[in-house]
């Protein structure tokens, strides 16, 4: 058993970073390019979880998207004001130090 997994860990260390560009992708080992807008994906993550959470505590399935769309607008106002916050808590601790 130890074998096998030292044989396992040295074919993934000895495995290349770098894909070819015409390869196929391959999830965790070369993650998408998304560095530039990783803020934007906070929108459909807030979205989903707003839809699946109402989807479980709302009694009709009418009242789903009026209050799935309320909450969302809560977490996004939320996480932006948060974001606010942190942005200037770093630019005062900058110009203290």
């Amino acid at each position: 058993m130890t074998a096998l997994l030292s044989a396992a860990a040295m074919t993934l260390a000895s495995a290349p970073v770098e894909a070819p560009v015409a390869g196929p992708f391959r999830p965790f080992w070369q993650p998408l390019p998304v560095w530039d807008y990783w803020y934007l994906l906070l929108v459909p993550l807030c979205l989903g979880v707003s839809i699946v959470y109402k989807s479980i505590k709302c009694h009709r399935m009418r009242q789903v998207p009026k209050e799935a769309a309320v909450i969302f607008g809560m977490i996004l106002a939320g996480m932006t004001f948060a974001g606010v916050v942190l942005l200037v808590l770093v630019r005062v601790m900058e110009k203290a130090r």
